[in-house]
């Protein structure tokens, strides 16, 4: 949670959010000159985590010249050291070369350090700052890119060691063998002194940002807005982004500061409207990033029908969400906020009257952007994987018995993100409603197709779009 960001304990650089208009400017003219791609979450990852690259670096990129061949030198000269393994998994994650001096008493919540290094500099960099880190006796996991990007080299310290992060900035950024040789960062990402920092609760932002500018660039389209701008990006995701982490995580990068979190001082008094609204999207948004889509619905039901709370999450470090639910929310006020929010949504006459229904749809349409992006993520992969079939497949086998064992569960072997556990986070019984989502926000006119076609016309336009993306990237 936006808790246990660093906000206090960092001196940021100034505000990035002339680079960050000028990114969305720059996919604008993609999308504008290619009216029928849809800019999808993969394409601005793949933008930003090049994003400041060198010329003479992304030439290389593009010819598909890596790192690798540092990696042997790196095994040779820290391996046998003692508390540190230097290490490539081939099997879990072989884009990557690994030190780790392991992090006791983890907490599963890290600062994480991006420090964007030039070709060049890699090496000798790398070099310098772990023989640093081993000095320091420092407590870190850390690893490096095959392929050149802006965040090439990472390191993750324990959530509380500021000191320490402090420290390993400063080294790095008075380094001579180091410091000519950083790039510029992503510019949505919050720096110090040219340095990355985030805070790292298992997701990742860098995926959530591409998703947000994804779908704003969506809405755009779809309401025919001409010109973007940070300015209208930033109104935009405060509607439609209920991750308070992501949402700080971009102030502070936006600003330089750190918004106010909502959730400080909910301890005593009168909550006005829009705080018990917000506390109730804050518990819901965690009991979904721990359990799923259908744990929220039974959660919301349970709490309104039978004033059992119990299985919303309860929240993390001083931010007792589902105690501070129960104590200020009551199940009445919940069922008429979701009602509420679905009149100014849907046609009344289409609105459930039921508890679990109109729970289901709120939830539904809550989260609407996040499942397509989950739902194009996995079905890529899948496709990627075993191709067309095997997504039409799976998608029918999750639709009729709740099984995901039809979608791909790695992409190439990288275990960092089980694609199949992604898909669990789904109700069933309402995919192909997120399956027509999809396709109405790529501009496909659903109401003709008949909903035994859904799942085919989703996986083929899939299929489609990866052909023409990487015809363009070809031109």
């Amino acid at each position: 949670m936006s808790d246990n960001l660093p906000n206090t304990s960092f001196y940021y650089d100034l505000s990035t959010a002339k680079e960050m208009d000028s990114f969305l400017k720059y996919i604008n003219t993609i999308a504008k000159s290619n009216p029928e791609l849809y800019i999808s979450s993969d394409i601005i990852y793949n933008e930003l985590k090049h994003n400041n690259l060198r010329k003479a670096e992304i030439d290389n990129y593009s010819q598909g010249i890596s790192t690798e061949h540092f990696f042997e030198i790196w095994r040779q000269k820290f391996s046998g050291r003692n508390n540190l393994l230097a290490f490539r998994d081939e099997v879990n994650l072989p884009y990557f070369f690994q030190f780790i001096n392991q992090i006791k008493n983890d907490s599963g919540e890290y600062i994480k350090l991006y420090i964007p290094l030039d070709y060049d500099h890699l090496l000798d960099g790398v070099n310098e700052i772990i023989d640093f880190l081993d000095r320091e006796e420092i407590e870190y996991e850390s690893k490096v890119s095959a392929n050149m990007r802006v965040d090439n080299v990472t390191i993750r310290l324990k959530a509380s060691d500021f000191d320490n992060a402090n420290k390993i900035i400063d080294f790095i950024t008075n380094n001579p063998k180091i410091r000519g040789g950083l790039n510029k960062n992503n510019p949505f990402v919050p720096t110090r002194k040219g340095i990355g920092i985030m805070c790292d609760h298992g997701n990742s932002y860098n995926r959530d940002i591409s998703r947000l500018i994804s779908s704003y660039f969506v809405y755009c389209r779809t309401n025919h807005v001409d010109e973007v701008s940070i300015e209208e990006f930033r109104k935009y995701i405060k509607s439609a982004c209920y991750d308070m982490s992501v949402l700080d995580t971009f102030e502070l990068a936006y600003n330089g500061y750190s918004r106010v979190n909502t959730n400080e001082g909910i301890l005593n008094g009168i909550l006005s409207e829009e705080q018990k609204f917000m506390l109730f999207l804050d518990t819901i948004r965690e009991t979904y990033n721990k359990h799923g889509i259908k744990q929220v619905k039974s959660a919301i039901s349970l709490a309104i029908s039978e004033n059992d709370y119990g299985s919303f999450s309860r929240g993390s470090g001083v931010t007792k969400l589902r105690e501070n639910l129960e104590k200020y929310v009551t199940g009445e006020e919940m069922f008429s906020m979701i009602n509420d929010r679905l009149r100014l949504l849907m046609d009344p006459e289409e609105i459930s009257v039921s508890v679990d229904g109109a729970a289901s749809q709120f939830c539904d349409i809550l989260f609407s952007d996040e499942l397509i992006f989950i739902l194009d993520e996995v079905s890529n992969v899948t496709i990627e994987s075993y191709g067309e079939s095997q997504l039409k497949y799976a998608l029918n086998n999750f639709l009729y018995t709740g099984s995901t064992n039809g979608f791909s569960r790695y992409r190439n072997n990288d275990t960092l993100i089980n694609y199949r556990k992604m898909m669990s986070q789904f109700d069933n019984r309402t995919i192909l409603d997120i399956v027509s989502k999809s396709l109405r926000v790529k501009g496909i006119n659903t109401s003709g197709v008949d909903i035994r076609d859904l799942i085919n016309v989703y996986a083929h336009y899939l299929v489609e779009s990866k052909y023409e993306f990487s015809e363009q990237i070809k031109r």
